[in-house]
């Protein structure tokens, strides 16, 4: 196995695109990764203050892995043969790269972790099941009062703050500002289900031309158990639909009961499962 790393992001994208979209679904959050920040490049706005880990694992001439970086951010991983996986720890061993988690399909990243952390002195401080959800079709879903509306500029600080609750409700590491979500207003990416007031958000990603996430579902907890949810989900899964997406998933807190039920019964059907692993130093 032969573990090869890129400085330019373009590069990489060409090279590891093809393998990623062979299974767009389990690659979805890595393949939206990518486009973001080509996109970024493009228009020469400068993401990430530290430059991405970016590095393919091959056999031959094949890719038959991949695992990128962002900082603050964990490791992101492709599904890895036991081969790939143990020769990918000696490459980032060998460069003295420093990782505060990973993130990848259960079975991967829990092995990842464990060798990784026994290596490096670290332990792990927080483990996060997650089912990864695909859009089989849109079912019929209750309509609660109000509608699915953009957010707007005006909203922006209490999205916000919605935005820091549902981070540290989950204990998802926040890099987020008001700039950075303004300019997802602008681009039409952040919802809202609007009664007299604004009473829920979620948003989407795009993964690739044919594919998004919806993303950052919250709703406040005055507003819970109303179908807010529910109905906001629904209409950004039509909306996506409507758009072209063919391909529309969406990640849950495998431990919570309630979510997991809502989007089953909106039509989407379980694809896998992954875990989020946070490390810090020993004490």
């Amino acid at each position: 196995m032969d573990v090869r790393f890129y400085n330019d992001l373009a590069t990489f994208d060409a090279i590891v695109r093809p393998f990623l979209l062979r299974n767009e679904a389990e690659n979805n959050v890595m393949l939206g990764v990518l486009r973001r920040r080509l996109a970024a490049l493009r228009n020469g706005v400068q993401l990430d203050v530290e430059p991405p880990l970016l590095c393919i694992i091959a056999n031959g001439g094949d890719v038959v892995g991949a695992a990128i970086q962002t900082p603050p951010y964990g490791l992101n991983l492709t599904q890895l043969c036991p081969d790939a996986s143990d020769a990918l720890v000696e490459a980032l061993s060998s460069r003295s790269v420093m990782l505060n988690g990973v993130h990848g399909p259960s079975e991967l990243a829990a092995s990842f972790a464990s060798v990784w952390t026994t290596r490096h002195g670290l332990t792990i401080t927080l483990h996060k099941p997650l089912f990864l959800y695909k859009l089989n079709t849109l079912l019929p879903f209750a309509l609660p009062p109000g509608t699915a509306e953009l957010a707007t500029p005006k909203e922006a600080d209490l999205l916000l703050a919605w935005e820091l609750a549902l981070d540290e409700e989950l204990g998802l590491i926040v890099r987020i500002d008001k700039t950075d979500l303004l300019d997802k207003v602008a681009a039409g990416t952040i919802f809202v289900w609007r009664t007299d007031v604004a009473v829920a958000t979620a948003g989407f990603r795009a993964a690739s031309d044919t594919a998004a996430r919806v993303v950052g579902v919250y709703v406040p907890p005055e507003h819970r158990r109303s179908g807010y949810a529910t109905a906001l989900v629904g209409a950004i899964s039509e909306h996506l639909l409507q758009r072209g997406y063919r391909d529309i998933f969406l990640f849950t807190d495998a431990e919570d009961v309630g979510p997991n039920i809502v989007y089953t019964r909106l039509g989407y059907e379980r694809m896998g499962e992954f875990t989020d692993f946070r490390f810090s130093t020993r004490r």
